[in-house]
């Protein structure tokens, strides 16, 4: 597993697509190559960080934090870990 990342402002972060288009900013890639790394198309992606799909699933959002070190939880809700 990578190194748990430093996770911006809650207030900032209330929505997945906000959460994924941050992930994306910060390590410096394009959205294909976020997606190819995750196994999922470009066009899924798409539709996650332009907000037209509202939600992922729990394995993705692990995948997520085995490859780019966010926590899961942060990456379905937002929140914080160690947060309610």
């Amino acid at each position: 597993m990578k190194e748990l990342r430093t996770l911006p402002p809650e207030e900032n972060m209330s929505c997945l697509a906000d959460r994924l288009k941050w992930i994306v900013r910060e390590r410096e890639i394009r959205q294909v190559d976020f997606a190819r790394s995750l196994g999922i198309s470009a066009n899924y992606v798409y539709l996650l960080t332009s907000g037209r799909k509202k939600a992922i699933s729990e394995p993705l959002a692990r995948l997520i934090e085995r490859v780019y070190g966010y926590p899961a939880q942060w990456v379905l809700t937002g929140a914080h870990p160690g947060e309610d």
